[in-house]
């Protein structure tokens, strides 16, 4: 920073200002424009201290009014700029949103809007991100620096197996800054968003039932808590605590021809023979120090029939508001899963031949705790 003059100094030029007429606006509209090249020193500190004497300007009492409504205008006028360039159709961000599906949140969609809207609206992009972590009681402390390397390294390719949108930033008030941002034209609205989501969850629909009907395809589903916490609870406004079950479909690996799974009868012979239920005696008899020893003495087993190593696919089912932890729970909640994938028994009422399959002599595999084995036994058996 520059040495401050002596107040002698400053007083003589104020004093031949003053003779001269000639005001500060003047002075520094003579400056910036000048083409001589011995007053460069004066224009290079003028730039340099610009922010400072803006500062100084909004510091001022009888400035401050002026110099907000000043700055708030140009902001304005850039960000509407920005706006109009990054929602023309040139940037590739249209798309009908009753036509959305799960390929445009995958892969590398959502990074690469990200850094579209760094590059076209970067001034836009800094706003966005302060919105959503305005709260500070929930500010994450991301800086712009620190998205903008994360970013990099995105279109670098350093992270490909993450994802990341500016909806990561947000907090519980995130529906509301939406609002505003789409009253301000710089989002779609709360509405929008859902209409999407509802498109997405009919192809997630689909994807479930033309899995299922495959008849290779195992399920999983457990149980899953919310808890509705209210900041001051009333009579009308109280917390809730809510049990919802979430399932899987999940396409069997190596299994591609139903037929496999076509043992039923097979299974019944062998419950009706008790078969199964020697053997289980006989694993639960024998002593565990035996196969510890064993394990000592031979070393490990030879490997036989092993599973490649392959990536699991899995096909998010609906939530159910289904509390699974009873018996009539379960039932629920297996009736709930044969209607999403259209399948059953060709005698039940709601048995549709036209569009759903019959599964009567096949197997169907279902993944769970052992609590859900245990009632899902009593089941069967009933």
């Amino acid at each position: 920073m520059s040495a401050i003059p002596p107040a002698s100094a400053m007083n003589t030029i104020l004093q031949l200002m003053l003779a001269n007429k000639v005001s500060l606006w003047d002075l520094m509209k003579t400056m910036l424009s000048t083409p001589q090249p011995n007053y460069q020193p004066i224009k290079d500190s003028l730039q340099q201290h610009a922010v400072d004497i803006c500062c100084l300007l909004f510091s001022s009492v009888g400035c401050r009014e002026i110099v907000f409504s000043w700055a708030l205008e140009i902001v304005v006028e850039v960000l509407c700029e920005e706006i109009v360039d990054l929602s023309s159709e040139c940037n590739g961000l249209h798309f009908k949103l009753s036509k959305t599906t799960s390929t445009q949140l995958e892969d590398s969609f959502m990074r690469t809007l990200a850094l579209k809207i760094k590059k076209a609206a970067p001034n836009v992009f800094k706003i966005l991100l302060a919105l959503l972590d305005a709260n500070p009681g929930r500010r994450r402390k991301f800086l712009v620096v620190d998205i903008t390397e994360m970013l990099r390294e995105y279109k670098e390719g350093v992270h490909k197996d993450k994802e990341m949108d500016l909806g990561e930033f947000g907090g519980d008030d995130s529906a509301r800054v939406i609002d505003v941002l789409a009253h301000a034209g710089f989002s779609i609205s709360t509405q929008s968003i859902m209409t999407a989501v509802k498109s997405l969850s009919k192809e997630a629909g689909v994807q479930i039932k033309q899995a299922v009907q495959t008849l290779t395809t195992a399920l999983a589903y457990d149980n899953f808590n919310i808890d509705f916490k209210t900041a001051q609870p009333t009579i009308e406004h109280q917390s809730q605590f809510i049990s919802l079950t979430s399932a899987t479909a999940i396409p069997l690996y190596g299994v591609d021809d139903p037929a496999v799974l076509c043992c039923l009868q097979e299974i019944r012979q062998r419950e009706l023979s008790g078969a199964d239920n020697k053997d289980l005696h006989a694993r639960k008899t024998s002593p565990g120090m035996f196969a510890t020893s064993c394990s000592t003495t031979n070393g490990n087993p030879a490997i036989v029939n092993a599973i490649p190593l392959h990536k699991t696919t899995q096909i998010p089912c609906r939530a159910m508001p289904i509390e699974q932890s009873t018996t009539d729970g379960n039932i629920e909640v297996m009736d709930s899963l044969l209607r999403q994938g259209r399948i059953g028994e060709c005698e039940d009422v709601n048995f549709d031949p036209q569009y759903d399959v019959d599964m009567s002599e096949h197997v169907l595999l279902v993944h769970g705790d052992l609590l859900t084995k245990e009632q899902l036994d009593v089941i069967v058996k009933s």
